[in-house]
């Protein structure tokens, strides 16, 4: 990530087998890290989908950093 980046922490819930194919990619040496790896997914995720994001220094990012915090959880 880049270093003028901010960065949350998301907690997400994924299956064991996908958590398994993360972790071999970083053995692989193809990603530094787990967060790295899911990065790189989820941003394939967004071009897919057509959502841009802000640049790293645009204020919009504090927004959605803020809203993301407030959300409530699914019980």
């Amino acid at each position: 990530m880049a270093r003028n980046q901010k960065a949350t922490t998301l907690g997400v819930t994924i299956p064991v087998a996908m958590a398994q194919a993360v972790f071999q990619l970083v053995r692989d040496g193809r990603y530094s890290s787990p967060s790295e790896a899911v990065r790189a997914g989820l941003q394939l995720l967004l071009d897919k989908e057509g959502v841009h994001l802000p640049p790293p220094d645009d204020p919009a990012n504090t927004v959605a950093k803020n809203q993301a915090g407030n959300r409530s959880r699914p019980r």
